[in-house]
Parts: structure tokens; C-alpha cells; sequence
């Protein structure tokens, strides 16, 4: 499908007026990795770090920056009226959750409802929140079916009573269910749950932004993106912006393809360099498997990249295609934008994936060590799980729990539906932690997005420093 972009509207004139040119502050590379990237299709060096110093082109606004503007175009989001009150009985919460774990048989997110377990357990361990507790009823795998995800939400709902669902961690389910019952719901950010994402589905919230979201209803024809998956990859390898020939290859979903045509306007119009390769070619989960990944590494290859950024591919469909891109001769940079759940002490696994770039918020808690990372796996591991703290699907699940305590603890007055929603879409900020992520401003923060980032590489049986996480990411305002 060729999706046609149209002119910039108002809201590139709001942003370019409140833009700066913005040096990255805190760029501290920990790797030996040398200044000069050599590849099979030319060279994406700067020389030196001294020299390179990464600067960011007006039209770069800051997530604070990028949430007043959303802020303004979008307006103020209605209060909700109502006295919901389902799923609370006395001092107790009844919670529930879902998550995409499986795909075609295949476990894809393994830590997706185990992080937000943890989380409650620990709270409940600690006393409870804002004198209630959390009974938290389970967290089913919805198979990566929208189907079985709305199935199992209402039942939760209309059954079990569940006041709230941490996390919503479903693509494909939408959030009419779940707006018109006054459900709040915490989670992913993405899918249909989540976007447009401001007004309309104001009852679901995300510690991590809505990413692929337009901004609609104020201007359905423009998104906002961070470019935190490029800024990362061109400071931590001192690369010059304006010789990278990026190959950008996700999932066939209309969000990842929305991202990856964001980025090519990034790239062309304000990184410089030239995005050579975009295109899907990896099955949504769901959808059978790509049985032979050849083709699709050679025409990324004959296509000159110099760095292939893999925007949405996990599991064995990024194994798949890295083992494919080395089996064609590549030779440049390969880096995951998700972070991958690998086990690097499997020798194969391990052999893969040598030289390739893995980067996340929190890109590994046992290189950039924090506090609350740490309290991650202590958590997990009092509730007996052997989930990855690391893989972001635990991470994201926790922290979607955390979002709902953070809240709770901040509210004043009677627990209902209402009052807890209009609170955080009346100006909440979800905080952000050191090694972690980013704070989350609301409402703006609906959509404006993260910027908060690191970068390690697999050496070895390992993964070694590269980028310290920090803030290299800055937002744009681009066409749809």
C-alpha cells in the first residue's frame, strides 16, 4: 500500500515556532567501539566524537515541549462523569490483565503479565496504596487475538468485576468496551486500545506514550515521533547523520508502518542521510510465519544500507532475519529497536547475534544498573517468577502497575472511575526513573513521546555498553 503525505499542516508552524537547536546533552559512550564504522556499502564515520558533535535541527522539540503543543491543539480532555465504583469492595481493588504472550503457538512476550503481578504483590507486601489494597484476579494470554482479548476483558469486567486492566497489553483489541464501561486501563500505548489516542479513548493510559498515534481529532492528517531510535544509534556510534543509508524493516502493522514513514521524513527532511530501504515483510503475530527471510536481507543489501534499524521484529522473526542479513554478506550496523529477550548463555543464540546493537529505555539493568530495575527482579523473584526484568514486556507490564499505584497514592477523595481518570488526564505526570525512562506528562503526554534511550552490544556471551541511557530523543511534528 503507497500511503500518500500530505502538506504539513498547522501544527509543524506551533512546533517550529517554539523549536530549538538542541546539542544532546550526556552523551557518554562506554564503548571501545571505534569512531569509524566500516561497512559493505561504504562508510557512515565522522572521524572523531570531538568532531561529530550531534546537533539537533529546528523543528526538534523536547517531549515537555511536544506535550504543551498537544496540549493546546487538542484542548482540555472533557471530565468523565459517573460514580464507578465496580470492583471495589471496602479497602480492596479487584484488578485483571492481558497481554499478547503467544503468537501462532510462539511466546513472543513472556514477562507480559508478570511484571504487573510483581508489582501488586510488592505494594500489597508494603501495606497498600492510599489505604487499599490490590486483589489482582490473574492476567490472561489473549494469544495476540483482539478476539480472545475483548472476550477475556469482558468477562473480567462483566463477571469477575474488575475495577481496572493492568496491564491492557493488547495490539489488537479496541477500547470502545472499555471507554463506554469506564474501565480505566493502563498499558502498552500502542494499538487500537490507545490511538487516536486524547479524547476519545480517555480511559486508557500508558507509562510509555501512544506511539504510532495521529492527532486526531485536532489533526488526524499529523502524528508525533520521537526519533530517539536514530539519535541513539548516531550518537553512541559517533556516526555522521548525513552518510547513513538506513534500511528500516518492521511487522506488517498499520502503527509500524505509520513509525517507519515518520522516520523516513525524519531522516530526509532534518537528520540528513537517506532511508533506502522501508518495508513490512515480517508477518503481524497472528499471521503464519515467514518461512525464508533470504530475500528480504538480499534486496537490503542490494539496496546499499549502511545501517539496518529493525523497528518491530522479536523473537524468531529478528533471529530470522539477522541470520539471513549475516548469511547475505552484510557487513554494517544492525541494531533492534525493541528490546529483545535473548539468552545469551545459548552458545547458538549467542553466536547469532555477535555485533549487533540492542536498544531500550532501560537497554540492560545488568550493564547501566538502577534502583528501580533492580526492584524489578527483587519483585519478580518474591512473587517466585522467572520472568526477564529486562525484556520490555515485563518492564512494560510493571510499570503499567506502577502507573495505576503512582496514581492512586496521588489521589484525593473518593476511589471511582471518574475521579481517577479526569485526575491524571487533568495534569498527572507519571515520573520518570534514572536507567529507566523518561517522565510522562498528561495529557499531553498522551502522545507526545519518550525520548529516553540507551545502547549496548552483544560481545560475546554478553552485552556491553555502548550509549548510556539518557535523553537523546527529541519529538517531530510530521504528515500521515
Amino acid at each position: 500500500m503507497v500511503v500518500h503525505r500530505r502538506a504539513r499542516s498547522r501544527t509543524l508552524a506551533l512546533v517550529t515556532a517554539a523549536a530549538l537547536v538542541v546539542a544532546v546533552a550526556g552523551c557518554t559512550s562506554k564503548s571501545a567501539t571505534s569512531t569509524t564504522t566500516s561497512t559493505s556499502t561504504g562508510s557512515a564515520s565522522t572521524g572523531s566524537a570531538s568532531s561529530s558533535a550531534f546537533k539537533y535541527p529546528v523543528g526538534a522539540v523536547t517531549q515537555a515541549q511536544a506535550a504543551q503543543v498537544v496540549q493546546q491543539l487538542e484542548g482540555p480532555i472533557p471530565k468523565s462523569v459517573g460514580d464507578t465504583t465496580r470492583g471495589i469492595n471496602g479497602h480492596t481493588i479487584t484488578i485483571a490483565g492481558v497481554a499478547d504472550i503467544t503468537a501462532e503457538g510462539q511466546t513472543i512476550e513472556a514477562g507480559g503479565c508478570a511484571g504487573a503481578e510483581a508489582a501488586f504483590a510488592a505494594a500489597d507486601r508494603a501495606g497498600g496504596v492510599n489505604g487499599y489494597k490490590i486483589n489482582y484476579i490473574g492476567c490472561s494470554d489473549d494469544q495476540s487475538s483482539g478476539t480472545l482479548a475483548l472476550q477475556d476483558i469482558q468477562k473480567y469486567v462483566d463477571v469477575d468485576h474488575a475495577f481496572a486492566i493492568v496491564p491492557q497489553g493488547s495490539l489488537y483489541v479496541n477500547g470502545t468496551f472499555l471507554n463506554q464501561n469506564h474501565v480505566p486501563y493502563f498499558g502498552l500505548g500502542s494499538g487500537e486500545a490507545y490511538c487516536p489516542g486524547y479524547a476519545d479513548l480517555s480511559y486508557g493510559v500508558s507509562p510509555v506514550d501512544g506511539v504510532g498515534c495521529t492527532l486526531a481529532p485536532a489533526d488526524p492528517n499529523e502524528s508525533v515521533l520521537s526519533d530517539e531510535a536514530l539519535a541513539c544509534v548516531l550518537v553512541g556510534l559517533h556516526l555522521n547523520p548525513a552518510k547513513v543509508k538506513w534500511a528500516l524493516v518492521g511487522e506488517d502493522l498499520s502503527q509500524t508502518k505509520i513509525i517507519q514513514d515518520d522516520y523516513v521524513e525524519i531522516v530526509q527532511k532534518y537528520l540528513g542521510g537517506q532511508v533506502v530501504y522501508n518495508a513490512v515483510p515480517g508477518p503481524a503475530p497472528g499471521a503464519p510465519p515467514l518461512a525464508d527471510w533470504g530475500p528480504v536481507a538480499q534486496a537490503v543489501v542490494k539496496a546499499g544500507t549502511n545501517v539496518v534499524d529493525i523497528v518491530s521484529l522479536e523473537g524468531t522473526a529478528f533471529e530470522g532475519f539477522v541470520a539471513a542479513l549475516k548469511a547475505a554478506g552484510y557487513k554494517g550496523v544492525i541494531y533492534s529497536s525493541p528490546n529483545q529477550d535473548i539468552d545469551l548463555s545459548s552458545p547458538s543464540q549467542a553466536a547469532l547475534l555477535q555485533g549487533v546493537y540492542l536498544q531500550s529505555a532501560w537497554a540492560s539493568a545488568t550493564v547501566y544498573p538502577g534502583s528501580y530495575m533492580d526492584q524489578i527482579g527483587a519483585d519478580l523473584k518474591a512473587i517466585g517468577s522467572t520472568a526477564n526484568p529486562n525484556d520490555d514486556a515485563t518492564a512494560f507490564s510493571f510499570m503499567s502497575a506502577e502507573f495505576f499505584l503512582d496514581a492512586l497514592a496521588a489521589l484525593k477523595g473518593p476511589l471511582t472511575a471518574e475521579n481517577l481518570m479526569n485526575m491524571i488526564n487533568a495534569g498527572f505526570t507519571f515520573p520518570g526513573q534514572t536507567n529507566g525512562w523518561s517522565s510522562i506528562p498528561y495529557p499531553g503526554g498522551r502522545l507526545a513521546q519518550d525520548e529516553y534511550v540507551g545502547l549496548v552490544e552483544v560481545k560475546g556471551n554478553q552485552e556491553v555498553g555502548v550509549l548510556t541511557p539518557g535523553d537523546y530523543g527529541r519529538n517531530f511534528f510530521l504528515s500521515v
